[in-house]
């Protein structure tokens, strides 16, 4: 089987059933904003995360941007996670060497 395949679709089928929202008068809060990626390109994040759990936000950004062909921030990365309730690891690019 492959396991990947089946993770993707049912990702996919997930993200698909979610009921839409609509946006209150107000300025919606970051985790009520829609999303700026497909949910083709959501499943291929959460793939990535659930591959490495402890990676960073910029460590999964450079690889998702490598399976979407495009670039895409850090913060970009960690916004999306934050929307789905996942969580980066430590962000290791930030510490400093010894």
């Amino acid at each position: 089987t492959n396991e990947e395949l089946a993770i993707a679709r049912d990702t996919r089928r997930i993200l698909a059933a979610r009921p839409t929202q609509t946006a209150p008068a107000a300025a919606p809060s970051a985790a009520a904003a829609p999303s700026a990626f497909t949910p083709d390109e959501v499943a291929k994040l959460v793939l990535l995360w659930a591959k490495n759990r402890k990676a960073g936000a910029s460590v999964l950004a450079g690889r998702w941007a490598r399976e979407l062909g495009r670039p895409v921030s850090a913060a970009e990365t960690s916004r999306e996670l934050n929307r789905l309730g996942l969580t980066a690891g430590p962000d290791r690019s930030a510490r400093t060497r010894s």
